[in-house]
Formats: structure tokens, sequence, C-alpha cells
């Protein structure tokens, strides 16, 4: 668990370990929204996709690590904002859709 200021910056980083045959995209998302994806080919060099939000903008912020197969792995990040400051905690749910 980590806290930080209320309405300070942070910046949620996703990195994909897996081969880009495997992996074909990283996004965040919140309530079923996108918020940030990157696509993945065999050509591609990056494998990480930042979301830059404020510390005041409380939920559960999903990173999803996508195939043709369905969502590989999913990582929720909660934001609870309190008085004057806020908590972040992380948890990994690991494989998820289209897996069995």
């Amino acid at each position: 668990m980590v806290e930080r200021m209320r309405g300070e910056t942070l910046m949620l980083s996703c990195t994909n370990n897996n081969p880009p045959t495997l992996a074909t995209a990283i996004r965040w998302v919140q309530n079923g929204e996108v918020l940030q994806s990157l696509t993945i080919d065999e050509e591609s060099e990056e494998n990480t996709v930042t979301y830059t939000t404020e510390a005041d903008e409380s939920g559960v912020y999903q990173c999803e690590v996508l195939s043709t197969g369905g969502t590989i792995l999913v990582v929720n990040v909660t934001l609870t904002v309190g008085e004057g400051m806020c908590t972040i905690k992380s948890t990994m749910l690991g494989r998820s859709k289209g897996f069995g």
C-alpha cells in the first residue's frame, strides 16, 4: 500500500513481459472505459503503457494484458481518497477471460 497527498500526480505503469506472439495489447481501464492503450506486434519495442491521473480520482484502475484468446493478466490498482491523503493498493488477479 502506498500513500500520496491528495491532488498529487500519479503515474500508473503496466509492463508486458509476454512475447509479442502471445500479447497483442496492454491497456488501463476504469469502469469499463479504456483510459490508455498500447498495441503490441512483433516489431514493437515498447512494452509499457502509462496512465497519468490526479490523486483525487478514487476508483479501481485495471491494467489488462490482452491476446487473441482473451485477457491474459489483470492487475487492479485501487485509489482511495481520504482527508488530505490517498491510498494506493494493487492486487494481481492473474489469468482471466478466455483461458480455462
